[in-house]
């Protein structure tokens, strides 16, 4: 969520989600050196099953996106929400598929 916030568009020039639009400029690796991490601890304990759980993930999260995009004009916090359940959901699902 916070890569698809910080690639926007937001849908308002004003307000509480704003100040986390914009370029990556020096925060890209902070967020990159998470998101490494977070799938190297997870890789260790699903193993293969990874795969076509973050495959699920990032499409779930790049649908909800296409569609805000298309639909809205850009993101707002709901979408932020919806890409988050989603996410986790495509997650699960990927995880299941393995199984």
């Amino acid at each position: 969520m916070a890569l698809m916030l910080r690639v926007g568009p937001y849908v308002r020039a004003a307000g509480s989600g704003t100040g986390m639009t914009g370029p990556l400029g020096a925060t890209r690796w902070p967020l990159i050196a998470v998101l490494l991490a977070a799938v190297a601890l997870t890789g260790t304990t699903l193993g293969w099953a990874l795969v076509p759980a973050l495959g699920g993930l990032i499409a779930a999260q790049a649908l909800i996106r296409a569609w805000a995009l298309k639909r809205l004009g850009g993101l707002t916090g709901d979408v932020l929400g919806a890409a988050q359940v989603l996410g986790d959901l495509g997650f699960l699902l990927g995880v299941l598929a393995w199984r």
